[in-house]
């Protein structure tokens, strides 16, 4: 707890009246990809070539 009161007392300047601090922590560093991932990456690439090649197209490259 002691933990959360020094979050509370760091970011206090910037909380309006009635707000507060309920949570603290940070992601899992050694995780970098989620299963999900294995589906949204590679689509993403496609997406991504899929848009310069056709504002390729249209700038008249």
């Amino acid at each position: 707890m002691a933990q959360l009161d020094q979050a509370s007392l760091a970011v206090q300047p910037e909380l309006t009246s009635g707000e507060g601090v309920l949570w603290i922590g940070q992601p899992n560093p050694n995780r970098i990809f989620y299963k999900e991932d294995i589906f949204l990456v590679p689509f993403s690439l496609l997406w991504c070539g899929f848009a310069i090649f056709w504002e390729a197209g249209v700038a008249g490259f």
